[in-house]
């Protein structure tokens, strides 16, 4: 072969580093985009709560306009599926209904809360979902809340989106929040 055709080793190792940095970045990519796709649940399952709270304060208002006794929010619920949705230390779909060690009974949905919030989920999910009525003497309010443990190793991140209600409407804090435990 003569000298002009054959690759020096400073073009060997720049390719090599070049390619490097392709696998790297694409390495880093589809991390993200997995994490993405694992939390892409959250935002619509916390708005269906959050839209359930709000519609049964607009049906208390409509039964008592004068009473600012009345239980303007469900009740809080438990964290449902109580078993965590995990397997082999890495999180995993909770199934209702199913067939497997991560199945749980549908009918934890069938609470009075949750079918007053009109939220159930039967499909699978890496999420346990909890709503809490905040509310006291002073002020009605709610929280919303999706949890998860991303190393399932006990130590959960649980995202929230709350309201209050002022008036006679529910306003929403802004954004859902996120909190590490």
């Amino acid at each position: 072969m003569d000298e002009k055709s054959s690759p020096s080793s400073a073009s060997i190792i720049i390719s090599s580093i070049i390619i490097a940095v392709c696998i790297f970045l694409t390495w880093m990519i589809l991390s993200n985009w997995r994490s993405t796709a694992r939390i892409s649940e959250v935002p619509e399952n916390l708005k269906k709560i959050y839209e359930g709270a709000t519609i049964h304060a607009d049906r208390a208002l409509l039964k008592n306009k004068k009473s600012l006794e009345l239980p303007w929010f469900p009740a809080s619920t438990e964290l449902t599926p109580s078993i965590r949705c995990c397997r082999n230390g890495k999180p995993a779909k909770c199934t209702p209904g199913g067939r497997d060690d991560l199945s749980y009974n549908p009918e934890l949905w069938e609470t009075d809360a949750w079918k007053d919030l009109k939220f159930l989920l039967d499909n699978p999910h890496l999420f346990r979902y909890q709503f809490e009525n905040t509310s006291t003497d002073k002020m009605n309010s709610f929280s919303a809340k999706a949890l998860w443990e991303p190393q399932c190793d006990g130590k959960s991140v649980t995202y929230s989106r709350s309201g209050v209600l002022r008036g006679n409407r529910v306003h929403s804090y802004p954004g859902i929040k996120k909190t590490s435990y």
